[in-house]
C-alpha cells in the first residue's frame, strides 16, 4: 500500500487494520493517536475512549509517564522513549523506518510487561495533518523464547552459572576490549579441594550439591559486571573486567575465607584453592588461563585452601 497519501475512507481502514494481528495507529507531531485499530486495543487492555488529544504513551501504559504519575511526553525519562524519538524523526524528515527494534515496558492494566516489537513507520499526510503511520509487530513471545535458549546454551545444565564454551567468548570479548583501551582484567581459577573424597566418601549428589552451592555463592557475592563460570569439573572461573591483580587476589581470598563457611549438612569443611592472573599487554585468553591455572596448582601443591598470584 502507497502511504505518500492516505484517504479518510473509514470504512477501508477499519475493514484493514482491524482484521490485522498487528497494532497499528496513527499520530501527529503531538504524538496525539488520531486513529487506531482493535488490535492495540486488545494488546494493551485499554478502553475504547480514545480522543485526538491522547497522547500514544497514555494510550500504551508506558511505563515513563506511568511511573512518574505524569502524562506522556511529561515524564523524566520521556526524552529516552525510543518510540517518541523514532516519530519525531519520521515527522521532521518526512521519512520511514522499518521493523526497528523496540524494547520497553509498559503497564498492561496495573501489570508491568517488558514487551518487544517490530516497529514500521512512515510519514504521510491525513485529514490535511502531517503524520506517520504506525505499525507494531509484537515478538515479545518470540524474543523470549530466543533469549531463553540462548541462556540455555551459555549456561551450565547442573550449577546454573556459565558454561565452559561461554566463558571463552566473554573472556575473548574482554582481551580484544582491554588490549583496544588499554583497561585492567584479572582472572580466578578456583577449584574445590578433595573434592573426589567428598564424592566417594559422601556421594555424588552431595558433590552436586557442593558444587551448586558454590555456584550460587559465587553468583550472589561478585559484582554484577563480573563473570563466573563453571571451567568444567569442580572448577570454576571469574572473570573480573576493570580489576588489577591486588584487588583480584584480595577478591579472591574473600571468596575463599566465606565458602569455608558455607555449610553442606556433613561433618566437612569445604575449602577451595585459587590461581589469579592479570591480563597485560600483547597477552591472549590462553595466557591468562594458563597462568592462573599454574597458579592454582600451586595453591594445591602448598597445601590447599589458599589463593596464589
Amino acid at each position: 500500500m502507497n502511504f505518500n497519501t492516505l484517504n479518510s475512507n473509514l470504512e477501508f481502514f477499519d475493514l484493514v487494520v482491524n482484521s490485522l494481528n498487528n497494532i497499528i495507529f496513527i499520530v501527529d507531531n503531538d504524538i496525539n493517536i488520531l486513529e487506531y485499530n482493535n488490535t492495540l486495543i486488545d494488546t494493551f487492555k485499554g478502553k475504547k475512549d480514545i480522543t485526538s488529544e491522547s497522547k500514544f504513551g497514555d494510550v500504551l501504559g508506558c511505563s515513563y509517564a506511568y511511573e512518574d504519575n505524569k502524562s506522556c511526553g511529561n515524564g523524566k525519562f520521556c526524552k529516552r522513549c525510543p518510540i517518541r524519538d523514532s516519530f519525531t524523526e519520521i515527522l521532521k524528515n518526512k521519512s520511514s523506518v522499518t521493523q526497528l527494534p523496540i524494547e520497553k515496558d509498559f503497564y498492561i492494566g496495573r501489570d508491568k510487561e517488558k514487551k518487544h516489537f517490530l516497529m514500521s513507520a512512515q510519514y504521510t499526510r491525513y485529514k490535511e495533518k502531517e503524520v506517520a503511520i504506525v505499525v507494531l509487530d509484537d515478538v515479545t513471545e518470540l524474543t523470549e523464547s530466543k533469549l531463553r535458549l540462548e541462556k540455555m546454551v551459555a549456561t551450565d545444565y547442573l550449577t546454573g552459572v556459565y558454561n565452559r564454551r561461554h566463558l571463552f567468548s566473554e573472556l575473548n570479548n574482554l582481551v580484544i576490549s582491554s588490549e583496544r583501551y588499554k583497561t585492567k582484567l584479572s582472572l580466578l581459577m578456583i577449584d574445590i579441594d578433595h573434592f573426589k573424597k567428598i564424592n566417594d566418601t559422601y556421594g555424588h549428589q552431595i558433590g552436586d550439591k557442593a558444587l551448586i552451592k558454590v555456584a550460587h555463592f559465587l553468583k550472589e557475592t561478585l559484582r554484577k559486571w563480573d563473570i563466573v563460570g563453571r571451567y568444567g569439573g569442580e572448577e570454576f572461573m571469574i572473570i573480573l573486567p576493570h580489576t588489577g591483580i591486588d584487588q583480584a587476589y584480595h577478591c579472591a581470598e574473600r571468596i575463599r575465607k566465606k565458602v569455608e563457611k558455607l555449610d553442606l549438612g556433613i561433618p566437612h569443611n569445604l575449602t577451595i584453592s585459587s590461581g589469579v592472573s592479570e591480563y597485560y599487554d600483547g597477552s591472549s585468553v590462553n595466557d591468562l588461563i594458563r597462568k592462573a591455572d599454574l597458579l592454582l596448582y600451586e595453591a594445591k601443591s602448598k597445601g590447599r585452601n589458599r589463593t596464589e598470584s
